[in-house]
């Protein structure tokens, strides 16, 4: 997504690819860093904090056999 694009309604898109010890995340705002180790306190001071309008934001993450548990 380039400026001003929007995908289905959503301002913001925010992909996750989840590791046993880390978080790889691609966020077209920009605001949240590209890795982030994988714990509860990261997930809510690196993203959930970083999220401003949630309406308008979508969070998409893999399936990783369970690990995702704990993201979602």
């Amino acid at each position: 997504m380039n400026g001003g694009e929007k995908m289905n309604g959503y301002e913001r898109v925010i992909g996750i690819d989840v590791c046993t010890e880390r978080l790889d995340i691609s966020d077209s705002g920009k605001a949240i860093p590209m890795a982030i180790e994988y714990a509860i306190d990261e997930i809510k001071s690196k993203i959930l904090k970083k999220i401003k309008d949630p309406k308008k934001t979508l969070v998409v993450c893999e399936a990783s056999g369970g690990l995702e548990y704990a993201l979602v």
